[in-house]
């Protein structure tokens, strides 16, 4: 199994958001242009606008959008998978490309504000090696960000994000990571027992174990994407997010002796591995 970190873009196409459907569609007559943008929702992977009633609103919205400001194309990181590390043990995760399928993951993203997006798969099997740090899976992508205003006087700025380019894929160590506590107090508020983890309190060896993970695809989520030195006057980029892990997480972790792990997870959040409290 190769042991580089980072995966493979395998395939990368575009997907046409809402405000480019928009364009397209120009002066045509307003039932025929709101049949259309239906018809657009209905084939929309990722972004959906929701209910099909106010497709005449979202017409009207994007006909009358003034473009306000260009801020360029910038790169940044958009995370899609965490791995978290036992505190004070060790994790090993492997992906392995299930069956006769070509992609270990599938990402759909769809920038916020009407903006167009790409769908994209990563390849080949990784061992990411053993680990005594918590670290996030994701990929660099160009994303162009634009203002623009409604045509009423007094109407707010919105802020349109294009994803024009996948870059590759990368591995960070999450240096402190958020999650994971030894200290109560610190438990995030929504983390609830995934079911997962051993009370070693009265043993001097430890323990070491191995979990397999499948993840379904999920519900579609929205995730901010940091621009840092861009000002954005309480604008927040973001894109819209579906994640398709199509092969088998195995998880190694070690437990040390003398000590209780509990593994948690976040309610209301993707599913990711399991972060960890020791006590």
């Amino acid at each position: 199994m190769d042991t580089d970190d980072g995966l493979v873009v395998l395939d990368d196409a575009p997907l046409e958001g809402m405000a480019s459907v928009v364009e397209r569609l120009g002066d045509a007559d307003d039932d025929a242009a709101s049949a259309a943008l239906e018809q657009y929702v209905d084939q929309q992977e990722v972004g959906r606008a929701g209910d099909r009633g106010i497709m005449r609103n979202l017409l009207d919205q994007f006909r009358g959008m003034q473009l306000v400001a260009d801020l360029g194309t910038h790169q940044t990181k958009l995370e899609w998978l965490a791995f978290h590390v036992p505190p004070g043990g060790t994790g090993r995760l492997q992906l392995e490309v299930a069956g006769t399928q070509h992609a270990a993951v599938q990402l759909k993203v769809m920038g916020l504000g009407g903006g167009s997006g790409r769908k994209f798969s990563f390849g080949a099997e990784r061992d990411l090696g053993q680990r005594d740090q918590c670290f996030a899976l994701g990929a660099w992508i160009d994303v162009r960000l634009r203002k623009f205003r409604g045509r009423d006087a007094d109407a707010s700025e919105d802020l349109r994000v294009d994803v024009e380019a996948v870059i590759n894929s990368y591995v960070e160590p999450l240096q402190p990571c958020a999650l994971c506590f030894t200290d109560a107090a610190r438990r995030p508020l929504r983390a609830h027992p995934a079911g997962v983890g051993w009370d070693l309190s009265s043993d001097d060896k430890g323990v070491t174990e191995r979990l397999t993970v499948e993840f379904s695809r999920e519900t579609e989520l929205e995730v901010t994407l940091a621009i840092p030195g861009l000002p954005l006057a309480g604008l927040v980029p973001g894109v819209a997010m579906n994640r398709e892990v199509r092969s088998k997480c195995e998880a190694v972790y070690t437990f040390p002796g003398r000590a209780n792990f509990v593994g948690y997870e976040l309610i209301g959040r993707r599913k990711d591995f399991p972060f960890w409290g020791r006590s």
